[in-house]
């Protein structure tokens, strides 16, 4: 919102704008943007997959925690006769250090528009970013993210299974 989204898709998503002076902590309160929106979206979303015959959910977290194997289910899902090695070089290629210097290559060569950055001189404008899971926690205070974390706990469906995640159920 703050360094990627464009003045348009703003307006179309009836998101404050990046000049609002809003905080991080605002957003996240904010109905069009914030926590309790998101755990409805996803909820709907998963509703929604209940009624395809075949769906796979995929947690940032699971990909993050093991790549290769995480891959390797969705190309499985899609039924894609993939050896092991392509599977291995794919994420080798598409790995967060690969990720992050070929986007910040691009931005050097003034592919900007292309990417989307509006704030060129903040790391946190760029698509790969940290590659962390409970990175959140960086930017808000411990009671803050606990406050967050109750409304996702009591909001968002258990079956998303993010609070079997010792990196989340604290």
């Amino acid at each position: 919102w703050l360094h990627r989204s464009k003045d348009e898709n703003l307006r179309l998503k009836g998101w404050p704008s990046r000049d609002s002076g809003l905080i991080l902590k605002e957003f996240l309160l904010h109905p069009e943007t914030g926590v309790e929106r998101l755990c409805r979206e996803l909820n709907i979303w998963l509703r929604e997959s209940e009624k395809i015959s075949r769906a796979i959910i995929v947690r940032y977290e699971d990909m993050l925690k093991d790549s290769t194997n995480g891959f390797d289910q969705i190309v499985s899902f899609f039924k894609i006769g993939a050896p092991r090695q392509l599977i291995e070089e794919a994420v080798n290629f598409s790995s967060f250090e690969n990720m992050r210097l070929r986007e910040v290559t691009a931005t050097q060569a003034s592919n900007i528009s292309t990417l989307g950055v509006t704030n060129v001189n903040s790391s946190d404008a760029l698509k790969a970013r940290r590659a962390q899971i409970g990175g959140y926690s960086k930017y808000l205070s411990p009671l803050e993210c606990d406050y967050f974390e109750k409304i996702v706990a009591s909001q968002l469906s258990p079956d998303f299974g993010y609070f079997e995640l010792p990196e989340i159920s604290q």
